[in-house]
Order: C-alpha cells, then structure tokens, then sequence
C-alpha cells in the first residue's frame, strides 16, 4: 500500500513542487528504515531529476548512498558520496547518524574527493577572471579561501596548502581592484 501512494505521489508531483519532494523524499526514508533498499535506491534514484536545491539534493544522496552500502555496492556508495562533496565540500555526516562502518565510508570517501574538488572550484574562479567577471571570480576566490581555512580541507591541500592560499588571494584582490 505505501509504495502504490508513493508511485502516485511520484507521478502527480509537478516538476520543482518542493513540498511534493519533500514528501517523496520522506517516503523513501521510510523504505530505507523498513530495510527495503532497493525501492528506497529506485525511488531515491527517480526523484534526484526533478531536485532544485542543494540540500535535498545531498540528502538524496546521503540515502541514495545508505540504501547502496546496504545492498552491498560500496564502490558505487562511494562515488555517492564522492559526489556529494562535490555539492557541498564542508558538509560530514552527522555523528550518529550512521553505523560506525557507513560513517568511515563517508569520512573516507569525502576525504578522497576534497582535492579535486579544491582544484576545480579554484580553476572555475579563475575561469571567472579570465573572462572578466571580476564580481563572480572575488566571490568565487573568497569561497576558496574560506574552504582552506577548514582543517580538512587544508589537510586535502596538502603540500600545496600555502600556493594555493597565496593564488586565491591574489586573484581575489586583483579581482576586488578590477571592479
């Protein structure tokens, strides 16, 4: 019964209606909480189109990696979170939200992705410079700036930490002085 409302609720759902999603959304915790991953992975999986915003995104993710790691495909429950890092780089998983195993899964997998995800915010503000659109590319180098300042993402940095500081401090106050 609670998956043909579901269907129904999926098929009547307008595209970007927030309250349907988020009641969809909320539908396919409960098959996740009643163990019926793959209809969770299935509905988690049609739902992610139609997502607007950043955070309902990454909490579709976060189950859509859950139901994966439960069925057994980690590597594909890492891309997940792989992924989610790259939306939102400074969001963890919260303590105690999940088993210790799917919580190193997530630190892990996180960790792994931070580097790239430094080194393409950090091009796109310089991308944003090169064409001119100083406003975009302060904002974009300040963004990176305060990405640095969080401890793992210094520890992702590595060795370039203090280089790549240093450019996206230098852009961002040529970008300031351009406008």
């Amino acid at each position: 019964m609670l998956r043909l409302a579901v269907v129904l609720l999926l098929l009547a759902m307008p595209a970007g209606a927030a309250a349907a999603v988020q009641d969809t959304l909320a539908a396919a915790r409960d098959l996740y909480t009643t163990a019926d991953y793959r209809e969770a992975l299935a509905m988690l999986t049609r739902l992610r189109p139609s997502v607007t915003t950043p955070a309902d995104l990454r909490t579709i993710d976060q189950y859509r990696a859950f139901a994966l790691f439960a069925l057994g495909q980690t590597a594909e429950a890492e891309l997940v979170v792989e992924g989610i890092a790259g939306i939102d780089p400074t969001w963890t998983l919260p303590a105690g939200e999940a088993p210790p195993r799917l919580s190193a899964l997530f630190a892990q997998a996180r960790e792994r992705a931070l580097p790239g995800v430094l080194r393409q915010r950090l091009a796109a503000a310089r991308a944003l410079y090169s064409e001119k659109r100083y406003d975009a590319s302060a904002e974009a180098f300040t963004e990176v700036l305060t990405l640095l300042e969080d401890p793992a993402m210094a520890k992702a940095a590595g060795t370039d930490l203090q280089s790549m500081t240093a450019l996206a401090t230098g852009f961002r106050d040529l970008s300031l002085a351009a406008d």
